[in-house]
């Protein structure tokens, strides 16, 4: 594997998108959205990972940021 390569939740974009998200659910009801301690990168990851997270950017052809979402909904090419 080419050591350049980083998976999604290595990604600085995706770190920081998962702290806005972690953030705004707090935010907005008062719990966490998902109870995991760690690095930013730790947390991304488990965000990453977990079965009721789906987000995406706001691109106008936004990538999510789940493996469940990418399994449900294929990427277009």
């Amino acid at each position: 594997m080419d050591s350049d390569i980083q998976l999604p939740w290595q990604q600085e974009t995706v770190i920081r998108h998962s702290q806005r998200l972690m953030e705004s659910f707090y935010y907005w009801t008062g719990r966490s959205l998902l109870y995991a301690n760690g690095s930013p990168e730790e947390i991304a990851q488990a965000l990453f990972d977990a079965p009721f997270v789906v987000s995406h950017g706001t691109q106008s052809d936004p990538m999510c940021d789940s493996l469940i979402a990418e399994s449900r909904y294929p990427v277009r090419t």
